[in-house]
């Protein structure tokens, strides 16, 4: 007996899936990636999603299918699974719908364990596939991150390429009536928070301030800006609205779908019956849905902004007074125009690439040897190490290491910074594969950094091959 009550569906390529509804956290845009070496190739790359550091994975790779989902395509989006054993990101196509689950419609799949598919529901003229999510994703080695305060770096969303004839909207519930707000101004859907900040004397409406990713919203209830009664569902979500560089968060019962409509289809208010918040209805499949205007969210934007500085004092204040200590200091580097990072202390000097002594027996990431002030020093490709291909730049540098007691030289394409990490800023990793120890977010930038742990780069069989050709060249001298 499959006991789902409600799932969400979408479309990976032309084929229809769908997940539980209730291990979805969040529906955003595809956020800019990090791109993990050495990880399973259904892993697309590593984002901060609510101060976490998670994997996120391309739907296509995942389910064996031909091509990649193409995050350029507006109607792309990023699926966050979270449950008490998982925290992912799921790229899929297109979200369509979230519907009820009727019982009559579920045919369950006797083989689950082979495809990774739960049961196949029946709708309309569709046959639609549920995704057994965390079978599916125990077929695949994935690194898992530990919680840390780490402010999400989303890229801005992309401008939506409809024509002039459609539109996209975001349908939700309140009351048993349908609304729905135009996609272009949502940013993300969230789950409630107990972490809000209470304002004094403020209007009914208002819940109170959140933060996310560093930055504060007002948390306004719209049940009771339409004139309902506050009510709590165990569907409801907040939906982030952003126009012009504000944001504010509705509270709503629950989300319904993205769709396309016609603008044609759209029956506008007579004058008399108009207010400031509904602009027209449409018909979807019956249902009457009311679009909620863009100037009432222009409005209430610009009073929930005016409302965040009349209180900023108080929240600035609050965050200074928890001072962030430093946690360590460490010296950031580019390969493949991606940012990785030493441990300050693990690096003994920093060198210009030089002449290398080929070793042709060698390990294949092992470029050869340098004498350094009369000591043999084996110097690793870290492309090659890190399954790039090789390459040499002008602004090419050593850093040089010791590990367990022998000096150790690893090629970079150049160097970015050395820096102080505070510790709220770094995701400490669990996993089989320990090369990349913490993922760091740095204050003020777009870029996720891996630190590399010296000690791990090597197995014990490849740092005894890099002893041996140390020790073949000491006697040959």
């Amino acid at each position: 007996m499959l006991s789902i009550e409600q799932v969400l569906i979408f479309k990976i390529g032309e084929i229809t899936y769908a997940v539980d509804s209730d291990l979805i956290a969040q529906i955003n845009h595809a956020p800019e990636l990090t791109n993990v070496p050495l990880t399973a190739h259904a892993i697309r790359g590593i984002s901060p999603i609510e101060g976490v550091i998670i994997s996120v994975y391309d739907s296509n790779r995942l389910l064996g299918n031909e091509g990649d989902v193409d995050i350029t395509n507006y109607k792309s989006r990023m699926i966050t699974i979270k449950t008490e054993t998982l925290h992912i990101g799921l790229l899929v196509d297109e979200v369509l719908i979230n519907i009820s689950l009727d019982p009559s419609s579920v045919e369950l799949n006797e083989d689950v364990k082979k495809d990774h598919i739960a049961a196949f529901i029946k709708m309309d003229d569709t046959i639609v596939q549920l995704i057994a999510i965390e079978s599916l994703l125990s077929t695949v080695q994935a690194p898992h991150f530990k919680k840390a305060a780490i402010h999400d770096k989303l890229s801005q969303d992309e401008v939506t390429k409809k024509s002039s004839q459609k539109r996209q909207i975001l349908t939700f519930g309140m009351d048993n009536e349908k609304y729905a707000i135009s996609s272009h101004l949502v940013r993300e859907i969230l789950l409630p928070t107990d972490d809000i900040t209470v304002i004094v004397d403020s209007d009914p409406e208002v819940i109170g301030m959140i933060t996310l990713r560093n930055k504060v919203l007002v948390a306004l209830d719209l049940r009771t800006i339409f004139g309902m009664q506050k009510s709590q569902h165990e569907k409801s979500r907040y939906i982030i609205v952003e126009r012009e560089n504000s944001t504010l968060a509705f509270y709503v019962d629950m989300i319904d779908k993205i769709i396309d409509i016609n603008i044609e289809d759209i029956e506008i208010i007579p004058e008399k019956f108009k207010n400031d918040n509904i602009n027209g209805v449409i018909e979807i499949k019956g249902e009457l849905t009311s679009l909620i205007s863009d100037t009432f969210i222009k409005n209430t934007i610009a009073q929930a902004k005016s409302t965040v500085q009349n209180n900023q004092v108080n929240v600035t204040q609050d965050s200074e007074d928890q001072e962030d200590e430093i946690s360590e200091e460490v010296v950031i580097f580019d390969i493949e125009n991606e940012k990785y990072a030493f441990d300050i202390e693990e690096v003994e000097e920093i060198i210009k690439l030089g002449t290398i002594t080929p070793l042709p027996e060698s390990p294949d990431f092992i470029n050869g040897i340098i004498n350094l002030r009369g000591e043999i020093i084996p110097i690793v490709s870290l492309h090659k190490r890190l399954g790039f291909k090789e390459k040499i730049f002008d602004s090419s540098k050593v850093f040089v290491c010791r590990i367990l007691g022998q000096k150790i030289g690893f090629i970079v394409d150049a160097i970015t910074d050395v820096t102080q990490i505070k510790e709220e800023n770094i995701a400490s990793k669990s996993h089989k594969n320990k090369l990349f120890s913490e993922v760091i977010v740095l204050e003020k930038s777009e870029n996720i950094i891996l630190k590399l742990a010296t000690n791990c780069i090597f197995t014990d069989a490849e740092f005894e091959a890099v002893l041996s050709e140390v020790q073949k060249e000491l006697l040959d001298a």
